[in-house]
């Protein structure tokens, strides 16, 4: 459990997002316990070749096996049915019917799995431990395009309850955490999450972005790298118009914030935040205006 939480994508989706049927939950627990079977079999190796060091740490540190057992070993560990139990354990695996797909990423995530022969699988100890869930998270999309489109509605919300949380325990700060739309002259946008720090009379403006990863692909990385920037950049142009044409104030009323209180914030701080990422090497105008940063740096 300690060592999942450190991986990307462990939090990719809220838990009860459903995908062929069976709760997200359900699959990140089936890589746990792939992550707690590698980490248990390296161990048993290490015992192993210390009472014998002839044998090399490579020679056994792979771990084959026939997938039926795979299936009921997963089943047991689970305490599902074995056909659930294989519904689980398909997204992690890399077979023939899917090499295709996940090859032709240059240096793509490892799988936790890989098919060979008929029947037979080897697990893989770098793949169950490096970061099993984002090989898990490409087949989910690949398998379920239309329950993962469905489920990456609920990301923001994930995001600003996250935010509200590390925010409830400043006795200092109130967070509003529901959408905010807001209109100027530039346009019309929204605001993700906003903080008002009482003390200071600063006024935290947030613009919360969940991108998926793209791993070793530079074309992945350049899309995902166009569109933070070119939908960041927007958003601070417009929240500045906004904020200089003094409309703040008016927000905050409508918020429910007293009028004393709401006009005496005249500080405002905005925020860009990646989930995962948010600075990228090569040309990468931000607008210095606001700052850039990811949630792992605001943790």
């Amino acid at each position: 459990m300690l060592v999942a939480r450190t991986r990307l994508g462990f939090d990719n989706f809220p838990l009860q997002s459903t995908f062929g049927g069976l709760p997200f939950s359900k699959y990140i627990e089936c890589v746990r316990v792939l992550m707690s079977f590698a980490l248990k079999h390296m161990d048993f190796c290490l015992l192993l070749c210390s009472k014998h060091p002839e044998i090399k740490p490579v020679d056994v540190v792979s771990v084959p096996s026939k997938w039926e057992d795979t299936v009921r070993y997963m089943s047991y560990a689970l305490g599902v049915s074995e056909d659930e139990a294989e519904k689980l354990l398909l997204p992690t695996v890399l077979s023939p019917e899917n090499a295709q797909h996940h090859l032709q990423v240059p240096s793509g995530p490892f799988a936790c799995q890989y098919m060979i022969g008929k029947g037979s699988a080897v697990k893989s100890i770098t793949g169950c431990l490096d970061n099993p869930f984002q090989f898990m998270l490409r087949e989910l999309r690949r398998r379920y395009p239309s329950d993962w489109d469905k489920s990456v509605d609920y990301r923001e919300d994930i995001f600003r309850h996250d935010l509200f949380n590390l925010f409830s325990s400043f006795n200092r700060v109130a967070v509003f955490t529901d959408n905010i739309n807001i209109n100027s002259s530039a346009g019309k946008t929204d605001i993700d999450a906003l903080a008002i720090d009482l003390v200071s009379k600063t006024v935290g403006i947030f613009q919360l972005k969940w991108q998926d990863m793209y791993g070793h692909s530079m074309r992945e990385r350049e899309s995902r790298k166009v569109n933070f920037l070119k939908t960041g950049n927007a958003w601070v142009e417009k929240v500045c118009r906004w904020l200089d044409e003094g409309k703040m104030a008016e927000t905050l009323i409508s918020l429910g914030v007293p009028k004393g209180e709401a006009t005496q914030m005249k500080k405002t701080r905005l925020f860009v935040l990646g989930r995962s990422f948010s600075h990228f090497s090569g040309d990468c105008a931000m607008d210095v205006r606001a700052a850039w940063g990811t949630w792992q740096q605001i943790l």
